[in-house]
């Protein structure tokens, strides 16, 4: 009868051995995956420097942008360095300089300064607005090629006056993106191009 019950309670701590021999190497097999899965994404997280600040970012080896990413990169430049008014002026112009490289960015900013912009906008409590009429990428050809065609609209007093403004552009992938470079995507060889409006438009 001793005899049965030691052998009962020896079968009980074998499985229970068992259990949590089972349990232990499951336990470790998934904390194991976490610290690779998070090495991996550690590995793949860098760092950018810019001229306004240091940033991290995720690498894109291999991610081939789209014609849509490539036309909203364009999109969110223009509303950036194309609509402002004298609170967000440069706040927007700086978010602007981060998805064009910096020869054609400062040769943006360096106009906008000749021609006084910020001051016209405190002096006449102007702002202005910017209308993307469209935006064509070729997106077969490298570096990317494109035009954006648009009008921006100056509000001053209880005046407005609409202006087109266009360009044809370059646009080269980064190895980045980070939070002010979302698509990955940078402009060069910003060209102002001829762009004629409707007269009804």
């Amino acid at each position: 009868m001793q005899a049965n019950q030691a052998n009962r309670v020896i079968k009980f701590l074998k499985g229970l051995c068992l259990v949590m021999f089972l349990f232990l190497m499951a336990t470790n097999m998934f904390w194991g995956y976490q610290y690779f899965n998070q090495q991996a994404i550690c590995n793949e997280r860098s760092y950018v420097i810019t001229d306004f600040g240091t940033f991290s970012a995720y690498q894109t080896t291999g991610d081939r942008k789209t014609a849509v990413e490539a036309r909203n990169h364009i999109k969110v430049f223009m509303t950036n360095m194309y609509a402002h008014e004298a609170n967000n002026f440069k706040h927007r112009v700086e978010t602007a300089l981060e998805l064009i490289d910096k020869e054609d960015g400062l040769a943006i900013y360096n106009d906008f300064k000749e021609g006084q912009v910020y001051e016209n906008y405190v002096r006449n409590n102007a702002r202005t607005r910017i209308e993307v009429d469209s935006v064509l990428v070729d997106m077969d050809v490298q570096p990317y090629q494109g035009r954006v065609y648009a009008k921006q609209t100056i509000f001053y007093s209880d005046q407005s006056r609409t202006l087109p403004i266009a360009a044809a552009f370059n646009l080269v992938e980064t190895p980045f993106r980070t939070d002010q470079n979302p698509f990955g995507l940078l402009i060069q060889n910003w060209k102002y191009i001829v762009y004629k409006l409707d007269p009804e438009s």
